[in-house]
């Protein structure tokens, strides 16, 4: 759902201020998902068109992913959890 949110922030974004010259997103924890969304998103949606610069901070991401097991796979790895 935030990931929908966000991308829908995006576009939303790219599509009302062409003008626009510099754009800072920024994601705490799971908020990290929209945040990501809505950066990738305005790019798209501004593909072949001048845009802002993007910058994307993302202070602590909660990294795990529907479905995902913090014993295996993204999350064990990025999660300190693998050496």
């Amino acid at each position: 759902v935030s990931r929908d949110l966000g991308a829908a922030l995006g576009t939303e974004l790219a599509g009302t201020s062409p003008g626009l010259r510099s754009l800072h997103i920024v994601g705490t924890s799971a908020g990290s998902f929209a945040a990501d969304a809505m950066a990738s998103a305005y790019v798209r949606a501004r593909e072949g068109r001048q845009r802002a610069g993007v910058r994307l901070s993302l202070a602590d991401p909660f990294t795990a992913r529907d479905g995902d097991d913090f014993n295996t796979g993204r999350a064990r790895r990025t999660c300190g959890l693998e050496a």
